[in-house]
């Protein structure tokens, strides 16, 4: 009677789950053709996860894409589930070569023995202009359209502004967007100036504003001036020369094709069979190679070809994701190698040493059954990334050794900072300026506040009474949903207007994963008039 109980206790025991949460953020950006994973972290109260009690399902629109119960079985080629992490509550949805239809809502859900949880995430697909000035010629004193093109670009919703040493320019024109075949956008802009003498020296900008571009995207250019006292007659000599050029080549194009398809003709396919046993597992297996024209020097080339297939490709950098609250994780994909003899190992270095990393590493065939493809996953406490200067080392040996090295220069956790925001200004009243900086990971920001008059920048003071000149962002940090930092950078002052009528002040933030300092500025300040003064620079705690 007592072995039964202590049964029954024991199946109940293990059956039962009394927490099962998902986690990570509802919203995920992915750019357009990368490989993305949708997150869906998750947690349990047992100590040890056993994924044989584990099913998990992913839906797009509302349709199953993929299922884990033991196996994974997908809808298509392109979606995938690493079962080697699952250990460690992570569901990510695999995506490859992300393209706009796959934008839109996904559920995750997970049963764990007996209990059952879905979240929703809504991925964002999206691709940065590439900007490119395609008309600067002017003619001095006459009317004249300088022309900026965005290609490339997703969604629909971008900003142009035109600038002339910094002042922002009217009579602008922006186009309609048209669509891409690719289904990117594209977008000319212009502004129509009269140039004089004295705007050869001057800088013209272009500035686009789009959503997946971390700041504002800038073409700085100088104005060509066009010579307008060359002789006309020389634009027509110019002009029949051009003709003449461009029949000559037809002329020429048409008889190389000719002489072409006669070679063709006389010389018919030639197929080969080349033995690749010294290169894979299979000794029987042959690759039949057919060549047009010139076999001769291709069956010389092909044998290095072959050769070099066996070495394992690295098709994308290593992907860096935000794993869970606590962990960001690091996936290796290695592809195309012959055998499954891989070793791979990570570790992290500083200045006081190093240290091996535990990864978890899943090989598979790919679909031509003879090459092999492994992805290698590693979780990273935040609390390594304290350490601006850390390094985090993965190795790989096949035939022979490979290494890369990741740094926080490399995570894609920049700083998004927005518009300083200015209160109405009067002489002698003080006043509050903020600065919202969003999105960057890990806290490792720096923020420091100038003021600018007559093209002189002046660091604004801590206190009145600290000789440091350096003046930080508080620490207002909020963690956001996706496990990154947000924080409202401020600073308080009195302006005079006989002294900063017209300054600006600027806001400039520093991190680790931007290659340089992001600035924000008011712009001339204006001042009214106010007969109540105050202590000119005090920092809002």
């Amino acid at each position: 009677m007592y072995v039964i109980e202590g049964f029954l206790c024991f199946l109940l025991l293990y059956y039962s789950v009394s927490s099962l949460e998902l986690t990570g953020p509802s919203i995920h950006a992915a750019r357009l053709g990368s490989d993305t994973r949708v997150p869906c972290p998750f947690t349990v109260d047992n100590p040890t996860l056993n994924p044989n009690d584990l099913t998990i399902f992913w839906y797009f629109q509302d349709k199953e894409i993929l299922r884990y119960d033991k196996t994974v079985k997908t809808t298509s080629p392109r979606y995938s589930l690493s079962t080697g992490v699952l250990v460690m509550g992570i569901a990510n949805l695999t995506i490859s070569n992300i393209q706009i239809p796959d934008g839109g809502m996904y559920k995750c859900s997970v049963t764990y023995r007996t209990r059952r949880k879905e979240k929703e995430v809504r991925l964002d697909i999206g691709a940065p202009p590439q900007v490119t000035v395609t008309e600067k010629t002017v003619v001095v004193n006459a009317e004249s359209v300088l022309r900026c093109s965005a290609t490339g670009f997703y969604p629909v919703d971008i900003d142009i502004k035109w600038f002339q040493d910094g002042e922002k320019l009217n009579n602008i024109s922006t186009e309609d967007p048209q669509r891409n075949p690719d289904r990117t956008y594209s977008v000319d802009s212009t502004v129509t100036i009269t140039p004089t003498e004295e705007d050869r020296e001057r800088i013209f900008s272009c500035r686009v504003y789009h959503d997946f571009l971390q700041e504002p995207h800038q073409k700085d250019f100088r104005l060509v001036y066009e010579d307008v006292s060359t002789d006309r007659s020389s634009a027509g000599i110019i002009a029949v020369f051009s003709v003449l050029v461009v029949s000559l080549i037809i002329i020429i194009t048409a008889v190389l094709w000719w002489r072409l398809k006669q070679r063709k003709k006389d010389n018919p396919d030639r197929t080969y069979n080349i033995s690749t046993k010294d290169h894979h597992k299979d000794p029987g297996f042959k690759e039949q190679v057919t060549w047009e024209h010139e076999p001769m020097e291709k069956q010389e080339s092909l044998e290095p070809s072959i050769r070099d297939s066996g070495k394992p490709q690295m098709l994308a950098p290593i992907h860096i994701t935000m794993a869970d609250k606590s962990h960001v994780q690091f996936s290796l994909n290695l592809q195309k190698f012959f055998h499954e003899d891989m070793k791979i190992s990570w570790s992290w270095k500083d200045a006081g040493g190093g240290d091996v990393l535990s990864s978890v590493e899943t090989i598979s065939t790919r679909d031509d059954n003879v090459t092999y493809e492994v992805s290698s996953v590693v979780l990273i406490s935040h609390y390594f990334f304290r350490d601006p200067e850390i390094k985090f080392i993965v190795e790989w040996k096949h035939e022979t050794p490979e290494t890369r090295t990741v740094t926080i220069r490399d995570l894609p956790w920049r700083p998004h900072v927005g518009a300083i925001d200015v209160p109405k200004l009067e002489d002698g009243k003080k006043a509050t300026l903020t600065c919202d900086i969003s999105g960057y990971f890990p806290r490792l920001q720096s923020v420091f506040w100038f003021i600018k008059k007559d093209g002189n920048e002046t660091a604004l003071p801590r206190d009145s009474s600290n000789v440091d000149k350096i003046y930080k962002v508080p620490e207002r940090e909020k963690k956001q949903p996706d496990h990154t930092y947000s924080c409202e950078a401020s600073v308080a002052f009195t302006p005079i207007k006989s002294s900063d009528q017209g300054s600006e002040i600027i806001c400039r933030v520093e991190h680790p994963s931007a290659e340089r300092p992001i600035e924000r500025s008011t712009g001339p300040l204006h001042i009214g008039e106010c007969s109540h003064t105050e202590e000119i620079w005090t920092p809002i705690h």
